[in-house]
């Protein structure tokens, strides 16, 4: 028998159906939801060149999870590399989860952030298409915000973003508008 559960008084939260729009977006793009744990190391917080000041767990389940992610780039690297292992044409995958950083308070700042990285081979229907690049990312990422937001994403290049940024190729990358606020980034690693 299915365990009774009254719904709450108040409805879904409006972040609660605002993440799960994205991800409905984000799949409806062709982009393939990645889920990693939140645990990582220093390791490959460095291969990546994402910031290494992270939360350091007191007790953790290995030495490969001695931290909490400070970005969510590490774990769809790996990914990505795992595919490459199992000869995968091309990998279009995206993450929505929380990063953490350390705080002088008992518990981290928690962030959402939303990422998605793409290597290999463009989809198309017919003959050689090429290889996915800086403007299918730019697609993908108008397909997901515009329909959520109503904005389209501005891409705007900024030659600081490299020296900011050292995972980004130092031209080959932009920051990314919406509504004129400065809401991410957008590059070749």
């Amino acid at each position: 028998a299915q365990p009774s559960v009254k719904a709450s008084q108040g409805g879904t939260l409006p972040m609660t159906r605002f993440v799960r729009a994205m991800k409905v977006r984000a799949a409806a793009a062709g982009l393939t939801e990645a889920v990693n744990l939140a645990f990582a190391n220093d390791e490959q917080h460095r291969k990546t060149r994402v910031p290494t000041d992270a939360v350091r767990l007191a007790n953790p389940i290995s030495e490969e999870r001695n931290v909490m992610r400070t970005s969510l780039l590490p774990g769809l690297a790996a990914n990505l590399l795992r595919a490459q292992r199992h000869q995968v044409e091309s990998c279009t995958l995206f993450e929505l989860a929380r990063t953490f950083a350390p705080t002088n308070d008992v518990l981290p700042e928690e962030t959402r952030r939303f990422a998605f990285i793409l290597w290999g081979a463009r989809a198309g229907w017919v003959g050689d298409t090429g290889s996915l690049d800086f403007y299918d990312g730019k697609g993908f990422l108008e397909a997901v915000l515009k329909p959520l937001t109503r904005l389209s994403a501005e891409t705007v290049v900024d030659g600081s973003l490299a020296a900011k940024h050292p995972f980004l190729h130092p031209r080959r990358s932009a920051a990314v508008e919406l509504g004129g606020e400065r809401v991410g980034l957008l590059g070749e690693l």
